[in-house]
């Protein structure tokens, strides 16, 4: 895997994004597989449980595709994407789905321990398990932006941000 010459000083950090990318592409897959050989109307009759796994697939499969399509984006040559923006849309999807992931996940679990065992719910669980792990994943992301915020390109980038338009870097 060929990292961009301008971030060689963290070429580990951006060669796993990139796995963590296809990781999540596959997933993505993996989710809609899943979801098309099941027919979750009928494992279930309780309202709640379907609803509560209509969110679940709909929030997993939308959060693996996202970070799919957002973490390979570093080592984009065509968009090169400023590390600081790269940065702040990562910690925008942290910020909205980690919360939001762990909230659905409880939801999820005191529904089927309400549901006493009455039901298989091994499918709803395989999709918890998913969910879990991507949510973990996202956590994880940041000793990866820690990387990138001490390479050297954002430290260059960084000063370039409070420069005035046309100033040179040293101030004239």
């Amino acid at each position: 895997m060929k990292v961009r010459d301008d971030l060689k000083d963290i070429s580990n950090t951006v060669k796993h994004l990139m796995l963590l990318s296809k990781y999540f592409l596959k997933l993505n897959l993996d989710w809609g597989k899943w979801w098309h050989n099941h027919d979750i109307s009928s494992n279930w009759e309780e309202g709640e449980i379907i609803q509560a796994a209509l969110r679940l697939y709909s929030e997993g499969r939308d959060t693996a595709y996202s970070l799919g399509l957002i973490l390979e984006q570093i080592n984009s040559i065509e968009t090169c994407p400023r590390l600081k923006d790269y940065i702040n849309r990562i910690r925008d999807i942290q910020k909205d789905w980690i919360t939001d992931g762990e909230v659905l996940l409880s939801q999820c679990e005191k529904l089927i321990s309400k549901k006493n065992g009455k039901s298989d719910y091994s499918d709803l669980q395989l999709m918890m398990k998913w969910h879990r792990k991507t949510l973990n994943i996202l956590k994880d992301l940041d000793n990866e932006l820690e990387v990138i915020e001490k390479s050297e390109r954002y430290k260059i980038l960084k000063l370039t941000d409070f420069r005035p338009r046309g100033a040179s870097p040293n101030g004239e």
